[in-house]
């Protein structure tokens, strides 16, 4: 078969090289930066020769894309990057190249993936071996020993799967951005929290959702089943959450967990989605006992006697980080903060505003603030600024997330009061 591949960039690459693997004869071309094997002229003129059979693009490539529209006038079939991720490990399976696990289970959302995706783990290594790939890292189970790292491109699921899956691994949990590919016994859904995507052209909660309207067991968020999602399982027909305590019942199943992480919002529907999850793939949910919370997502911690909250990662927005000032407040009985926030890079799916960090800062009030602004543009950086002189506020600007965390240590700044990192960020 000929394909086409549009975007190099987020996993295109990856997707080329294990289709030629197949057979397929592929042609790249970076529709961003008119880059890739052949160039945006090329790419537009071989689809009009009707050169391909396939083009296969990223789910967040705006729909009236140029080269999109030409296939269709053309009536060339088009596959997004999670489709054919799916169709490469079916063609594997076929192949006997791949034994699928038993438990197949990915997880997308705006927020709370990588604490579903660590929680549910910790319930399914009690069941025997497995893997987690996460925006954290990639992890092999029992031991939760971190052997690699990529991000969570639906491409990267084939990475994972060549060079980390062993043979008797039970399951394979694998965090996916934009979406899922299709190919697990069960997805979840963490947030219907929603952004745009496509340059600003298309709901990202819709892409989601078109992405599991064929899943064959859905876990979502609240109280009620998303018609566009057949199979979906409303997690509080489930669970239900009362202090520490979850209690369970579905069909046969009944018990309870408990975890001091369930009083918080930012963790309490993570773990309740990875309970139902863990019981709709038939294994008890008792390793929520003793889940304990993932660096960047909630973590304690001190450094240099300084108190730190590490609420640092690509799902940070205003409401977690207000929420997470609240926990820091009551978990240390100081009401003095010192708030490291901003955009450490522009590699993440919804960017932090000026709007919102404002926002979060007029909220908590912190007594000192460490502003990183290397993923702002410079209009946001004039903006927050004039807005911390206005109210005489005492902060620093920081070029990195690194560079803040350095300059928490700096004895200028009191380590007996405690920080909130708040930084939207890849980890």
């Amino acid at each position: 078969m000929r394909t086409l591949i549009l975007d190099t960039i987020h996993g295109g690459l990856v997707i080329a090289a294990h289709l030629e693997e197949l057979g397929h004869t592929v042609d790249t071309v970076d529709v961003y930066r008119d880059g890739g094997s052949i160039s945006l002229f090329d790419a537009r003129n071989g689809i009009i020769r009707a050169a391909y059979d396939l083009l296969i693009h990223p789910v967040h490539l705006r729909m009236d894309h140029s080269l999109l529209q030409i296939a269709k006038e053309h009536d060339i079939p088009t596959k997004t990057h999670h489709e054919a991720v799916a169709e490469i490990l079916s063609e594997w399976e076929r192949n006997k190249t791949f034994t699928r696990p038993e438990q197949m289970v990915e997880i997308t959302g705006a927020r709370g993936k990588t604490t579903t995706a660590h929680a549910l783990a910790s319930c399914l290594s009690l069941s025997g071996p497995g893997i987690l790939h996460s925006s954290a890292g990639i992890y092999r189970y029992p031991g939760e020993e971190k052997i690699g790292h990529l991000s969570i491109t639906p491409a990267s699921v084939l990475t994972v799967v060549r060079k980390y899956l062993e043979d008797e691994m039970t399951w394979m949990i694998c965090e996916e951005s934009v979406g899922v590919s299709g190919y697990h016994d069960s997805a979840i859904l963490t947030s219907y929290e929603d952004y745009r995507c496509g340059a600003e052209t298309r709901s990202a909660l819709d892409c989601k959702k078109v992405s599991l309207k064929s899943s064959p067991c859905a876990v979502i968020p609240g109280k009620e089943k998303l018609h566009d999602i057949p199979q979906s399982i409303p997690v509080d027909s489930i669970v239900e959450v009362r202090g520490e305590l979850a209690t369970y019942r579905y069909g046969a199943w009944e018990g309870t967990c408990a975890n001091p992480l369930l009083f918080l919002s930012q963790y309490r529907t993570s773990l309740t989605l990875a309970i139902a999850a863990s019981i709709l793939l038939g294994v008890q949910p008792q390793g929520i006992n003793s889940f304990q919370p993932v660096v960047g997502r909630l973590s304690l911690q001190t450094q240099n006697d300084r108190v730190l909250l590490d609420d640092a990662n690509s799902g940070t927005t205003h409401i977690t980080a207000i929420e997470s000032a609240r926990y820091l407040r009551s978990t240390t009985h100081i009401s003095d903060i010192i708030l490291c926030i901003g955009q450490d890079a522009h590699a993440v799916c919804e960017n932090l505003t000026a709007a919102s960090i404002i926002e979060t800062v007029s909220t908590i009030k912190p007594v000192h603030i460490i502003l990183i602004s290397s993923g702002l543009s410079e209009p946001e950086q004039k903006e927050i600024s004039s807005y911390l002189d206005r109210n005489h506020y005492q902060y620093q600007n920081a070029p990195s997330f690194d560079a803040a965390q350095e300059m928490l240590r700096e004895s200028s700044i009191p380590p007996e009061i405690p920080a909130l990192l708040a930084v939207k960020t890849w980890r």
